[in-house]
Order: structure tokens, then sequence, then C-alpha cells
């Protein structure tokens, strides 16, 4: 989780807001996000599942532009300053890829792999066609704050994919684009 917090902490684009949000962990998670002090937006509360927290983090955010993180992933340092130069009018979702890295920090592949093209443009009539899009995992996105809105993931019920729901609701409204190379890292999942 420091990892996660020091990379967003690290970036060079200077204008971020960093929002951490503890759905009721029952580990040692509360001291460490609060050891951060002042330079993070810190929101507490009852667990209630991913798309309730990511629509916390959401309401607690004032950004245009909102960096999803995991506490296993983290950040490159120009991560947000590259999102920011890619992003254009009418864009919802930028999503790139991860680089996955074992126990020891030693990059081993990317996630999804190079092979696999991201969708970019307008992914509607692929979403109509086939039922998704070739996209990345949460940690692997920014999103246009202004799309969310009340509707947002958690908002009125539970969903219980929300990286899915983001992808397939935006879909329909706004443009998809591809960050070309990677913006962040993934660290080894705990089992």
């Amino acid at each position: 989780m420091r990892e996660a917090i020091d990379s967003a902490l690290r970036q060079t684009y200077p204008h971020i807001e960093i929002v951490l949000v503890d759905d009721g962990s029952a580990d040692n998670s509360r001291e460490i996000t609060a050891s951060y002090g002042s330079r993070v937006v810190l929101v507490f509360k009852k667990n209630s599942g991913q798309a309730s927290a990511f629509n916390a983090g959401f309401t607690a955010s004032r950004g245009e532009i909102v960096i999803f993180l995991d506490a296993d992933d983290y950040l490159f340092p120009h991560a947000a300053e590259r999102i920011v130069a890619a992003w254009e009018p009418g864009v919802a979702k930028l999503h790139y890829r991860l680089e996955t890295v074992d126990t020891l920090g030693k990059p081993f592949g990317f996630e999804p792999p190079r092979d696999r093209l991201l969708a970019s443009g307008d992914v509607l009539p692929i979403l109509l066609e086939k039922g998704y899009y070739s996209t990345n995992v949460t940690s692997g996105n920014a999103y246009q704050s202004g799309s969310l809105g009340p509707n947002a993931p958690g908002a009125g019920g539970r969903v219980s994919h929300v990286g899915r729901w983001l992808s397939e609701c935006l879909a329909v409204f706004l443009r998809t684009r591809q960050l070309r190379g990677s913006s962040s890292g993934s660290l080894p999942h705990s089992r």
C-alpha cells in the first residue's frame, strides 16, 4: 500500500490530489494512510464493496481526471503527466498497460499482454457487437470525472464488476483512448 501512495505522491505533474478510500479494512491500513497527513484526502467507510469504494472516491475528488490505483499497484513518476498530455476533448476514458513485476520488483510482462490491442476511439459499435471491448484492469484506467456523476457505480445499488460497468456505460457516451506504453506497475497480488 505504501508503494501505491508514495508513487502517487512522486508524480511529476504538479496538480494532483490523492484520495484514499479505506473500505473497512481490518488490517493496519488506517494507520498507514493516516501517516500521510494532509498530503492525502482520507475517506473511511464501512465495507460495502469495490463499487461503493469507487463511488466514495469519486465523490471526494475534485479533479477533472480520475486515475484509479489499487493498493497493490503503483504509478510511474510521469503517469499523470502523460495522461493529461494525451487527454482530448470528448474522451471519457484513457487506458494503458501495467508492467507486471515479481516480488523483487523485476519486470516480467504486461497486463494486458502487448500482443492484445486495447480498444480506442468510438467503442460503442464493438460493445454492441461483442458485448465487451478490449480494455484493462482497474489500475490501468483514467476517467473523465464529469462523465460519472450520480449514476456512478455504487450510487444506487451494487455493481459486482465496477471496471466493466465503467467501461461499458461510458462507451455509450464518449470515446475511449489508448495511451501507448505502460504508465503503472502491478505488484504481485496476495493470495
